[in-house]
């Protein structure tokens, strides 16, 4: 921060107690006419009550209230608001209190400007001990948790972090984990830790384990920055970027729960060729626990049929469950029943029962059936101004509300990449947070310091949209529900021969591909066209047909787009980002 060198002049002149020196420099300022006659006229009467006995933190307190009235007007620094922190920067100890922290916060916030004039022969300097970020946090899954700890990572005590999750507990979300070091080899975690335990970080990061919404963000109180990380259906964005949101596709699926205990009945390296070589059905299942979803894409007619015996939607907040050896499944009535399921020979029923043959498991397996609306949309831009009045009494006139994650970005689940995606942005929103923080850069909270992050965000969307998601559902958007012997060769991998004998092609030629990679984990599969001709011919005519004619997964070319990295293990909190060699040397930091 610089001074007139007059402050420092007055102080030494001053003599006495520091209160009194305080009492004395601001009445001098008043005389001087420096001040609008509002604001001398409030002052005058502060110095008059607060006499030189009283402390000064009892003066900067009563400026603050009944002055700036708690809040300042403007990022700008005015010369009352420097005199007080000169008053402050001389007076203050390391001490910390309930008053001192208020005080140190209103009058050393992050984004406010340290100088109302530039430096000159005649001024002095002292360093600026700004306060800590204020962040919130909406959303505790990977996106919102990476966020949290990238930044807390590289920017320490200089950020509070508050995370709101109203699902946190252990059983939260689709699958729960174990603590993944858990399931680390003993060199691995050496390798990794080096003995090391893992790290927290008290007083950084808060867990708040309650649900937040635009109504109750103001008992958040006062913070600068609020990232939205709350999912799909993500309250943030409609509530503030409403007009930025664009859909460009929807599609449909279902999801089978699976539940195996003594694991997955086929070898996985098996299971991953089955679901390359088509797009009508997927496995995502452990073959840890032989717990997972296997799905199906279905066309707007199936989406249509996907209803419980009550007449429901099967979705994930109302399940279909099937009968287990001809019975009700305990705990379930004869209306939670999944209606296609009921009859034996219903269409529907049948591709989802070959889809559970395809990979072996059995009806017995089967925990639920829902169906799950695709969307690939993303957002135009994912850094706003946050309204003042959804804020609690704010001590500036403003702050910064983001988008990571499916909140900002939804791809279509089928290639994967969601979580991928969700946490590069995280880690590329948190980078840009400590990049503005480490060169006070965030001086103004504009929307306009977070172009990088935006550009990041757009060349990711693009990416994952454009050449992974849409060419999935350019390609299935062509399945048809014509009579499956009607169906012949159009370009979509279909040939002129049996269907069964055109998947079994498909699949030796991407089991010959993958096995040959550097890297492959798996055991070979022995026999591969014999196992796959026996599973095939137990399915249906018209399923295999669907496979074949849904064709392979599509090539997803492009270069990978990756959030910026570190030079040193301190990275970013030092202010040095590694810019990574491209084509281009003229791109921005992220690529």
């Amino acid at each position: 921060m610089l001074f007139p060198q007059d402050f420092e002049d007055d102080w030494r002149a001053g003599g006495g107690r520091d209160a009194e020196k305080a009492w004395l420099i601001l009445l001098k300022m008043v005389v001087k006419g420096t001040l609008d006659r509002t604001t001398s006229e409030r002052l005058k009467k502060i110095l008059i009550s607060e006499l030189p006995h009283k402390d000064v933190l009892s003066l900067a307190a009563k400026v603050k209230d009944d002055i700036f009235h708690g809040r300042l007007a403007t990022f700008c620094a005015t010369p009352l608001l420097q005199l007080m922190h000169f008053i402050l920067v001389k007076t203050l100890n390391e001490t910390v209190n309930r008053k001192t922290k208020q005080i140190r916060e209103f009058y050393f916030d992050p984004t406010m400007r340290r100088n109302p004039f530039t430096l000159t022969e005649k001024s002095v300097i002292y360093p600026y001990s700004a306060t800590q970020l204020k962040v919130v946090i909406v959303g505790g899954g990977p996106t919102g948790l990476s966020a949290a700890i990238a930044l807390a990572e590289k920017a320490g005590n200089r950020v509070q972090i508050h995370i709101y999750e109203k699902r946190c507990r252990q059983t939260a979300g689709t699958v729960s984990f174990d603590d993944v070091t858990d399931l680390m080899s003993k060199a691995t975690r050496d390798a990794l830790f080096e003995g090391h335990p893992e790290r927290e970080f008290k007083c950084i990061i808060y867990l708040h384990p309650e649900d937040m919404t635009k109504e109750r963000l103001k008992d958040c109180g006062d913070f600068h920055l609020l990232l939205g990380a709350d999912g799909a259906g993500s309250w943030v964005r409609k509530e503030y970027f409403k007009n930025d949101d664009e859909e460009r596709a929807r599609t449909c699926a279902l999801g089978i729960g699976i539940n195996r205990s003594e694991g997955l009945p086929r070898l996985q390296a098996l299971n991953i060729f089955l679901t390359l070589i088509q797009t009508r059905y997927l496995l995502n299942a452990s073959d840890v626990d032989g717990r997972g979803y296997l799905n199906m894409q279905l066309t707007q007619s199936e989406w249509r049929q996907m209803r419980r015996l009550d007449g429901k939607g099967c979705d994930f907040a109302n399940p279909g469950r099937i009968r287990v050896r001809g019975k009700i499944p305990e705990g379930y009535t004869e209306g939670q029943l999944f209606k296609p399921s009921e009859c034996r020979e219903h269409p529907l029923w049948i591709a989802i029962r070959d889809g559970i043959k395809l990979f072996g498991f059995t009806e017995d397996d089967v925990t639920d059936i829902v169906r799950i609306p695709i969307a690939v949309r993303g957002v135009k831009t994912a850094v706003k101004l946050l309204p003042m009045n959804d804020q609690d009494k704010p001590a500036r006139p403003g702050g910064l509300v983001s988008l990571a994650g499916d909140a900002a970005m939804q791809v279509h689940f089928w290639p994967g990449r969601g979580m991928n995606s969700g946490i590069k942005s995280a880690i590329a929103w948190a980078d840009e947070v400590v990049l503005l923080l480490n060169h006070n850069q965030l001086v103004g909270l504009s929307p306009a310091m977070f172009s990088s992050y935006n550009d990041f965000l757009q060349r990711l969307k693009c990416r994952e949209h454009d050449y992974r998601s849409l060419l999935l559902v350019r390609q299935t958007e062509k399945f048809t529900e014509q009579d499956p012997r009607s169906l012949t060769a159009d370009g979509r991998g279909l040939t002129a021969n049996p269907p069964a004998l055109d998947l079994i092609i498909k699949l030796k030629a991407t089991s010959d591909r993958l096995q040959k990679r550097k890297g492959w984990q798996f055991p070979p599969v022995y026999h591969l066209e014999r196992r796959t001709h026996r599973i095939l011919y137990q399915l249906g005519y018209r399923t295999r047909m669907e496979m074949a004619s849904s064709g392979p997964w599509p090539d997803m070319p492009g270069d990978e787009v990756l959030p910026p990295r570190s030079d040193t293990r301190e990275g970013v909190a030092s202010g040095r980002v590694r810019r990574r060699a491209g084509r281009n040397p003229q791109r921005s930091r992220y690529h």
